[in-house]
């Protein structure tokens, strides 16, 4: 009979405190391996830390790797993909690498590595999984930047001053009268024009035009100043020329 460690792994406190899903795991894993003829000899546990983590950060992965190294077991198995690990390169890693000598067992997604086809089909898995994410860090980007555009358009103060505005109370609002406001506002109107950062840079610094912040201007704070101001000004900027 093939000698199997198990794997179980919960990401919160709250889950580690009362360990009902940390024993359904262990439950699930008993049964799998009664059922499919392996000697379930240990179950490494990691209790409220995340699948993220490496295993530097998690006793009972290390514990499970020392237990492949030593020969001493020929499966390892768990509940599901993302107990091991929710990084696809990291899944993978750990399969072909340091599980590279035992069968791995997946019970979600019915995976045995015993065969050519169970590893191809964790392969596929693995990357359905990493597409997953990224497409959810994508929508959580875009709706952060979204809600600091809103921000940014009420008048909330999220850093410094832009040239051209000054600090009211908690507020960032247009200063129409200063001279930052009108040198950019001559930025927008020029770029509109067609000319380039540097055109402008170049026709400010021979005017004598004060910098944002002292210095020259260049490329970089032209483009730097026109984003801000076309971000934080709007219908604002336009009913106060």
């Amino acid at each position: 009979m093939k000698r199997a460690v198990g794997y179980v792994r919960v990401s919160t406190e709250e889950q580690a405190r009362h360990g009902a899903s940390l024993e359904d795991q262990r439950a699930r894993i008993a049964a799998y391996c009664a059922a499919n003829g392996l000697e379930l000899v240990a179950v490494r546990e990691d209790a409220g830390i995340s699948g993220a983590a490496g295993p530097g950060e998690r006793p009972g992965l290390r514990a499970l790797l020392e237990d492949v190294r030593s020969r001493g077991v020929d499966a390892v198995v768990f509940p599901a993909l993302d107990r091991l690990s929710r990084s696809v390169r990291d899944l993978l890693a750990l399969v072909e690498d340091d599980f590279a000598r035992v069968e791995v067992h997946s019970l979600r997604e019915r995976i045995d590595t015993g065969s050519a086809a169970g590893r191809f089909v964790l392969g596929v898995l693995g990357c359905a999984a990493e597409l997953e994410r990224g497409l959810m860090r994508e929508r959580t980007s875009a709706g952060t930047r979204a809600a600091l555009a809103r921000r940014r358009a009420a008048g909330v103060d999220l850093g410094g001053v832009p040239l051209g505005f000054r600090r009211e109370g908690k507020r960032i609002v247009p200063d129409p009268g200063s001279v930052g406001w009108r040198t950019a506002r001559r930025i927008v109107a020029l770029r509109g024009e067609g000319w380039s950062y540097r055109r402008i840079a170049a026709a400010l610094d021979g005017e004598g035009v004060p910098a944002r912040r002292g210095g020259r201007w260049t490329p970089a704070s032209v483009r730097s100043v026109e984003r801000a101001h076309r971000e934080r000004a709007g219908s604002a900027a336009d009913r106060a020329r």
